[in-house]
């Protein structure tokens, strides 16, 4: 649950599915030299939602559960400082990939 949008089954699907496409991206990009960019990229911005998201909610705190269990602002704050970290690093990333493509 985030705020008033409750998942439901195919929703929490949908969003394992494309997280594990994403981690399959990663794992393909460690030896695919031409994916890194464009995955290092999806990372650094679906990472920066989720950043911005917990910042939204520790500005404006609302209901978020994560497997029906209340998630906490003090985890929201780890949340927004770990994924805003891995976001910048992520673009980092693409940045060197990009330039090793040059």
């Amino acid at each position: 649950m985030v705020g008033s949008w409750t998942f439901s089954t195919t929703d929490t699907v949908l969003a394992l599915v494309v997280y594990g496409a994403l981690t399959a991206s990663n794992l393909v990009a460690i030896s695919v030299h031409r994916v890194r960019f464009l995955t290092a990229l999806i990372d650094g911005l679906g990472h920066s939602v989720f950043g911005v998201l917990h910042l939204v909610r520790v500005a404006r705190p609302f209901r978020f559960e994560v497997f029906g269990y209340p998630w906490s602002l003090q985890s929201s704050i780890r949340e927004l400082t770990i994924v805003s970290l891995f976001s910048l690093l992520c673009f980092w990333v693409a940045r060197r990939a990009r330039m090793d493509e040059v």
